[in-house]
């Protein structure tokens, strides 16, 4: 069977400061939105923004809670995914996420030495019940830098 691609790039700014939460099992996760502003390809044409709304997991997502704020530049790499749910009347609702595997914090002040996080997911395919959160099999504490190389 072939393997598909699912890889996302995107810079961009907060559009409002990070949700950082924890799941029942004390994972964290945190959620925010970027804005990634457009050139409008013709001069008649006015600029255009596309809003991504963004999931990470574990230690990015703590990293992320800490350090991005509305405004900041952030570069994200990650993957897509669509999840359904029924809103409050009843409708069944489509949604597309980006999943980060790695952030790269991008404003002066927001990092010091190396400015790079690497998600505490791991690079290769995975399958969970919850597939927005990894497997519990994983062993990410692994895949955690160690504390002398993480740049706080």
């Amino acid at each position: 069977m072939a393997w598909d691609i699912n890889h996302v790039i995107v810079i961009g700014r907060l559009v409002r400061d990070p949700e950082l939460s924890y799941t029942p099992n004390q994972t964290p996760i945190c959620k925010f939105t970027i804005a990634n502003n457009r050139r409008a390809a013709a001069q008649n044409e006015k600029d255009n923004a596309n809003f991504f709304n963004i999931v990470a997991w574990n230690k990015s997502a703590e990293l992320c809670g800490q350090f991005l704020k509305k405004g900041k530049r952030c570069c994200i790499e990650g993957r897509l995914q669509q999840h359904s749910y029924e809103d409050k009347s009843g409708q069944k609702r489509s949604a597309v996420e980006i999943i980060v595997n790695t952030v790269q914090f991008l404003d002066a002040g927001s990092a010091t030495k190396n400015d790079e996080i690497q998600a505490a997911a791991p690079q290769s395919r995975f399958t969970s019940k919850n597939e927005s959160q990894p497997a519990d099999d994983f062993n990410t504490e692994d895949m955690i830098a160690e504390e002398n190389e993480v740049p706080f």
